[in-house]
């Protein structure tokens, strides 16, 4: 038999049973001199029913905060509807104390939010090792993010699918989005609006700095096999750091774009006018399009560098 002992200040977590506990054939924790405390889920009490007639009403960055955290909990919110009810001021929310809407592909935000053209200033957040950073991290097939504004954004991460408004998008809408701020990390698939997207992008924005080490783009890192429309960037973008095993495509809208012979990617009515560079030297860089793979680009145009 094993046993472990903590002092009052100790913290224990078990990532691996076959690791923290080889060998053992029993065990116990004897916690000396405090009681654990264990999470409980936040109670949310959105007003509305979450209708489409009558959507959960997001009125303050403590309802920001309690959506994320029943998501974590493992709501998705599909079918439902929620939207802004006015502007919100994040610039109180520590960068590091803010927890993305969808945390991992298990964990993910697939019901229709709606910005109703409100704006959500001051947003900052920093996702240090995690994938999927963004207001939303990860979004599902059934979701739609629209009509919402970030400015004075200030968003940074070293895990992939890094974006403003969303980390990685499984196959929903993002449409009407508008950001400005900075974003930066040091991997791959890192955008102003969307970092990786595998459904249609339409009528988003994106102005200030972006950087990256692969798939890089003004509005969206990187998309597969899906539709980009009336998008457009004046960022400063960058790719900064060397990503292994990728393309390194840096664009003024799409870092990326990955189609296949029967699902092109289809870019219309995008433009730039920001600069791109790539100081790796390692990749492909264009105007509006850094990488394109099975795929078409029309009316469409850079006057950027």
């Amino acid at each position: 038999a094993g046993g472990i002992s903590l002092s009052p200040w100790g913290v224990f977590c078990v990532k691996s049973t076959s690791i923290a506990m080889a060998n053992i054939a029993s065990s116990e924790i004897k916690f000396n001199g405090f009681d654990p405390k264990y999470p409980t889920k936040v109670a949310v009490n959105f007003d509305g029913d979450g209708s489409e007639a009558n959507p959960y009403k997001i009125k303050t960055l403590a309802d920001l905060k309690a959506l994320a955290q029943s998501v974590t909990d493992g709501e998705s919110y599909k079918g439902k509807y929620l939207a802004l009810a006015g502007d919100i001021d994040a610039s109180v929310e520590s960068a590091t104390t803010y927890q993305q809407i969808g945390f991992d592909d298990t964990k993910y935000f697939d019901g229709t939010f709606d910005g109703a053209n409100h704006t959500i200033s001051g947003f900052k957040a920093n996702f240090n090792g995690d994938n999927y950073g963004g207001l939303f991290g990860i979004i599902g097939a059934n979701a739609t993010i629209k009509n919402l504004s970030i400015k004075d954004a200030d968003v940074a991460g070293s895990g992939r699918y890094l974006g403003t408004v969303v980390g990685y998008n499984k196959g929903g809408n993002v449409e009407n989005c508008h950001v400005a701020g900075a974003v930066d990390g040091n991997v791959m698939s890192v955008g102003g609006v969307v970092g990786y997207s595998e459904g249609p992008v339409s009528k988003c924005d994106f102005d200030g700095t972006v950087t990256g080490g692969a798939e890089v783009g003004g509005v969206i890192g990187a998309i597969k096999n899906n539709n980009v429309s009336d998008c457009h960037s004046s960022a400063i973008i960058t790719v900064e750091h060397y990503y292994p095993n990728s393309s390194h495509g840096a664009g003024g809208v799409i870092g990326d774009a990955i189609g296949k012979s029967k699902q092109w990617v289809n870019v219309q009515r995008c433009y730039f006018t920001g600069s791109v560079y790539d100081k790796q030297k390692a990749g492909y860089v264009g105007g509006v399009i850094g990488g394109l793979y099975a795929g078409s680009v029309r009316e469409s145009f850079n006057t950027g560098s």
